[in-house]
């Protein structure tokens, strides 16, 4: 096989991304464990969708909003007597630092909200859910050794790659451009390819 050096963790269980695992197998006449193989290491399509990154962003939005406000209700309940808080935990009221506990918990899942938003920048109006479906249909041909280029006429595809990208992008159900989608794919294994490269050249001349 042409690369096995792919990430380690699959896609975690999804329906509607195992229905276009299974389509794009059969396109390629192969079994899906090689397309399993070709989505280690790559966030789920519908992760880095648009629509997602908009609910994101607003979960986080109120995350922030929920930790400020059981963070002062701590602290001004700190305020309040010992004695009355001991009434209001035998009334089954929670304490002062479970509110704590519970800021502390929405700011640290607000935390991993903005990282996944920060590590998946979409700055030029990228789809990286079209991306991703495109570093797919990449890693399966370089899998199965076969030829990656880029041809279309009038934007429709004419290469083999370029209409497996746009294939693959109807299987997740995605409306994006294929050509833009296969390009960038193509561009970010061509600058890794680059660097191994460099690296490789380097340790030879030591």
């Amino acid at each position: 096989m042409a690369d096995a050096h792919l990430p380690d963790e699959p896609f975690p269980d999804d329906d509607s991304v195992d229905k276009a695992i299974v389509d794009l197998a059969r396109y390629f006449g192969i079994g899906t464990d090689i397309i399993h193989a070709a989505c280690k290491g790559l966030e789920p399509p519908n992760w880095v969708s648009p629509n997602n990154f908009s609910a994101l962003k607003e979960s986080v939005r109120s995350h922030n909003r929920c930790a400020n406000l059981a963070s002062e209700l701590a602290q001004e309940m700190k305020k309040i007597s010992q004695n009355e808080r001991s009434n209001l935990i035998s009334n089954g009221c929670v304490t002062a630092e479970q509110i704590e506990h519970l800021a502390h918990n929405l700011y640290s899942s607000k935390g991993y909200g903005e990282k996944f938003i920060r590590e998946n920048p979409r700055a030029g109006g990228r789809r990286l859910d079209a991306l991703v479906v495109a570093k797919i249909v990449l890693r399966v041909f370089r899998i199965l050794e076969k030829r990656i280029t880029i041809s279309h006429v009038s934007g429709i595809p004419n290469s083999e790659y370029a209409k497996a990208v746009e294939y693959a992008l109807g299987s997740f159900n995605i409306k994006a451009d294929w050509r833009r989608a296969a390009e960038a794919a193509l561009d970010e294994y061509e600058v890794r390819r680059g660097k191994y490269r460099d690296a490789k050249a380097k340790q030879l001349s030591r």
